[in-house]
């Protein structure tokens, strides 16, 4: 591994390689008529601000970077990784806005929600806490499908999903 990879700041990456991740924040509530957004408040500001510094390694990381994200966290996510990896970084960054309550998963919510009220879970939900965090492991699979579908050139090679905030507690992978 490279020193600029043993150091957290990550290792450039070929521009035929895109990583996809996403940001969600907590302002997604379940109500008994299924999803809503949540009025936001001072805390809501400051977790905000605490979700894009969780992720400041990933927005260092030079790398074709696809980044859903709640319009809300957009302005926050782009100076982050303008600031992180300068203008070269950004250039390599796709912000994508989306909501989580706008995946084409949402619509299963009512079914999520009553299978956690019966004490059951679908199928492949792993250790889900609740029908939300269900919810956020399928949208995974929307914002991938949706990164492949913008990037359809045959310079691009290869997709893969990294949690926002996962070079917190690992290296960033270095290309092969």
């Amino acid at each position: 591994v490279s020193d600029m990879c043993r150091s957290g700041r990550g290792c450039a990456w070929p521009d035929e390689v895109v990583f996809v991740t996403a940001l969600f924040d907590d302002t997604t509530e379940m109500t008994p008529a299924g999803l809503t957004r949540a009025a936001t408040s001072d805390s809501h500001e400051r977790r905000r601000e605490a979700l894009v510094q969780r992720g400041e390694a990933l927005l260092a990381w030079d790398c074709r970077l696809v980044l859903f994200a709640e319009p809300a966290l957009m302005p926050r996510l782009k100076a982050a990784r303008l600031r992180a990896s300068g203008e070269n970084g950004r250039k390599r960054t796709r912000f994508v806005p989306m909501e989580l309550i706008d995946s084409k998963y949402a619509v299963h919510f009512a079914a999520l929600r009553a299978m956690f009220d019966e004490k059951r879970q679908p199928a492949g939900a792993g250790a889900a806490r609740s029908p939300i965090h269900v919810l956020r492991r399928w949208t995974k699979l929307h914002c991938l499908d949706a990164a492949l579908r913008a990037f359809p050139t045959p310079q691009t090679s290869a997709f893969y999903w990294i949690n926002f905030d996962a070079m917190q507690t690992a290296l960033p992978p270095e290309p092969s």
